[in-house]
């Protein structure tokens, strides 16, 4: 945590207290004496959060092939196309 705070150039306890938060909600292991790991379990999240999550992507998603000149019709034959190639690699 002390290099993390150093390369940041953060206080060490703001470093401290974000280890702590994310150890809370399950995002890192902390092992004692080896060290802080990614944990292995997957983040679950509440309904509305995962559609918000969705709707912003989405968003994003149109937003980029817009400007690089895709219109929705083309956006939604090709998702098609990809969910098709998806399901077809999965049998």
């Amino acid at each position: 945590m002390r290099q993390v705070a150093v390369d940041l150039v953060i206080n060490p306890n703001t470093v401290s207290r974000a280890y702590r938060e994310m150890e809370i909600r399950g995002t890192v292991d902390t092992q004692q004496g080896s060290g802080t790991f990614i944990a292995d379990k997957k983040i679950e999240y509440a309904k509305g959060e995962r559609e918000r999550q969705l709707g912003q992507l989405v968003r994003e998603f149109v937003s980029r092939a817009g400007s690089a000149g895709f219109t929705v019709e083309q956006l939604v034959k090709a998702l098609g196309e990809l969910s098709f190639e998806i399901d077809s690699k999965r049998r």
